[in-house]
């Protein structure tokens, strides 16, 4: 499982796996996959923005976690795709 703190460290593993499933053969559902990942890892900047300015650095624990899984479950899609080639 790829860790990260930050949305900045979140779009560096995505963008590492976007190169990945861009090697594979074209399938429409990781395009989709990835935006929705987009959108996961802008709902965390936007939680950290709001910690910051709050003072209540808990409000990033959700986003994190929906986060995480989501970049876990694309890792281990892209892994079955690679084996399967």
């Amino acid at each position: 499982m790829k860790t990260f703190n930050t949305a900045i460290e979140a779009r560096k593993i995505v963008d590492e796996l976007d190169q990945q499933s861009r090697k594979l053969n074209y399938n429409p559902h990781y395009r989709k996959y990835l935006n929705n990942l987009d959108r996961l890892i802008n709902d965390l900047s936007d939680a950290e923005i709001k910690a910051r300015v709050t003072k209540k650095h808990y409000v990033t624990d959700t986003p994190r976690q929906k986060l995480a899984e989501a970049i876990d479950y694309f890792d281990k899609l892209l892994l079955m795709q690679m084996l399967s080639e």
